[in-house]
C-alpha cells in the first residue's frame, strides 16, 4: 500500500465518480458502473463481497451518489 492508509483508500474509492480514475494504494483504479455483482471488479474475492475489504466503496447504499460500482485496473 503508499502512502495512504486503508480507510482512506476506501474512502477515496467510495467517494469517486463512475467513468472516473483515481490513483488509490499505488495504482490507477477506474470506477465502472456495476449491475451484476463483483464480476471484473480488481479486488473480487472467491467468497466474493463477503470477505471483500473494500466492499463499503461499492456497495450503492454505502455510496454517495447510490450506484453500485466495480473497480478496475488502468
Amino acid at each position: 500500500m503508499d502512502a495512504i492508509g486503508m480507510n482512506e483508500a476506501k474512502q477515496i474509492l467510495r467517494e469517486a465518480n463512475i467513468g472516473s480514475v483515481v490513483n488509490c494504494i499505488g495504482i490507477s483504479i477506474t470506477i465502472l458502473s456495476s449491475k451484476k455483482d463483483c464480476n471484473g471488479c480488481l479486488f473480487r474475492t472467491e467468497d466474493k463481497a463477503n470477505s471483500c475489504r473494500f466492499r463499503e466503496s461499492c456497495f450503492a447504499h454505502k455510496r454517495p451518489d447510490r450506484e453500485s460500482v466495480i473497480f478496475k485496473s488502468k
